[in-house]
């Protein structure tokens, strides 16, 4: 044992969930790459060999039974769980199938959080220059944030590998040093604002299920996901948009999505979850550090229709702005400190918008890229799974993705492709009429989306009409 330190607050409900369906294999994450040019394999596995040594969260599993809390246990060595074959002697069809299975039963494998590491390695040839590359990991170690800085680092640590040279990487601060920050935080001022924020809100806003399924009837929950792409021009002007007016594209995506909300609720009043980075810019060098940061919080957005869009969206940001200052509240008491009646949840829906500081956008012709002239890596997505019914998120392209996470037990294929084209609908009067006009109430005829008395009416009457 090299450390032993507490879990940070999501850590502490990622565990949770994990041991509570350790079935659904939520929070289990797979990064997939194709691998095209001269791959050196040996040096492969060696830098990320290097690379599990230089991090302690990588060499960190959890206990929890036997404790007052939850801890976390560094260990100074574990071997790199490694996994390679070559398939060169199959057909195109029989690898695509290979892959495919090998996904599934990796995911349904999943990773026992009190071993370390909660994390493992596949590659897989498939021709003389190609590979597919599976890195297998657990979310109680990572962040999106984190995983595009270690491919980075692996490939510094690789191209020196192979080059016979040294490389001067900076010593990595160590998780433990955020921990440590969080103990510092005023826990008394995060319960102020928060029990000010969500004031007055005491209903969940809904969103009726369409599927004759329970999330909670202990079967196995599927999950399913669609996407939809704004085109080129749209994301354009958008973009434009945003610039003029002064606000940010998670701005634009937040009231949107509220906006979507409160048409199917039938509320001017709603929640949903967002996922923000939670680190903190006082903690030096926390850009650069590597684990699990992210927090899930509450947004509130109020409807008035009445007021301007652009000074709409200005207020959401100062609120953004406000919430950054108290983003490590964990979600488990901020519900406790809202309104609500105990074991309600807050929120049923979840955006996230990933804005990474160094961008392996997946699915998209920006994610492939040079590493010195030597290798093709190409991101594939494929979903994360989360314990929430319902999950979109966008990511800076130059055509913006939506692309939405859900429980099939809840909603079926063709809904989620007509809530995503009202998303569509929302935003691209950016593009037609020069950027968001007029108030609330105006905007929402170009929208087409109007009223019904019934929420659940609301939401299927619409959903079933382009």
């Amino acid at each position: 044992m090299e450390d032993l330190y507490p879990l940070s607050p999501m850590q502490k409900g990622l565990l949770f969930h994990s041991l509570y369906a350790p079935e659904q294999s939520i929070y289990f994450g797979h990064m997939a790459c194709r691998l095209t040019g001269e791959l050196n394999e040996m040096a492969f596995r060696r830098a990320w060999e290097s690379v599990l040594d230089r991090h302690a969260i990588l060499r960190t599993y959890f206990v929890w039974e036997g404790v007052k809390e939850p801890v976390q246990v560094v260990c100074r060595q574990v071997p790199l769980p490694w996994k390679e074959e070559d398939w060169r002697g199959l057909s195109n069809e029989q690898q695509a199938e290979k892959l495919r299975a090998f996904l599934e039963q990796d995911r349904r494998q999943g990773l026992n959080p009190g071993h370390a590491p909660l994390l493992r390695f596949a590659l897989f040839r498939t021709g003389d220059k190609e590979y597919e590359f599976i890195w297998s990991h657990h979310h109680l170690l990572l962040d999106g944030w984190s995983m595009p800085l270690l491919m980075k680092e692996m490939s510094a640590l690789y191209k020196a590998t192979i080059q016979g040279k040294q490389v001067d990487l900076a010593r990595p601060r160590p998780y433990r040093d955020y921990i440590a920050w969080l103990q510092r935080q005023d826990e008394g001022r995060a319960k102020a604002f928060w029990e000010g924020r969500l004031k007055g809100f005491r209903m969940p806003t809904p969103l009726p299920k369409v599927g004759s399924g329970n999330e909670d009837d202990g079967e196995r929950i599927e999950y399913a996901e669609e996407q939809l792409r704004l085109s080129e021009d749209v994301t354009a002007q958008l973009r434009k948009f945003t610039r003029r007016h002064q606000v940010t594209l998670n701005t634009v995506i937040q009231g949107v999505w509220g906006l979507l909300l409160s048409r199917y609720s039938g509320q001017s009043d709603v929640v949903f979850g967002a996922v923000v980075s939670g680190r903190p810019a006082e903690l030096q060098g926390v850009e650069r550090m590597i684990g699990l940061f992210i927090n899930t919080l509450p947004v509130r957005i109020q409807i008035d229709k009445n007021q301007m869009i652009v000074d709409w969206l200005r207020q959401i940001q100062r609120e953004q702005v406000e919430a950054r200052e108290f983003e490590y509240s964990p979600l488990v008491d901020i519900q406790g400190w809202s309104e609500l009646p105990r074991g309600t949840p807050l929120f049923n829906t979840l955006v996230a918008f990933l804005n990474y500081p160094v961008q392996m956008t997946p699915g998209s012709p920006h994610s492939a890229h040079r590493r010195g002239n030597i290798l093709r890596v190409e991101r594939k997505f494929i979903p994360e799974l989360t314990n929430y019914p319902l999950a979109l998120s966008v990511w800076p392209d130059a055509t913006l993705p939506l692309r939405c996470v859900y429980q099939t037990v809840l909603y079926d294929a063709g809904t989620i492709r007509r809530l995503l084209s009202h998303l569509k609908r929302v935003l691209e009067p950016a593009c037609k009429c020069g950027g968001f006009r007029g108030t609330i109430h105006m905007q929402q005829s170009l929208w087409r989306i109007s009223s019904h008395k019934s929420c659940h009416s609301l939401f299927v009457n619409h959903l079933a009409t382009e």
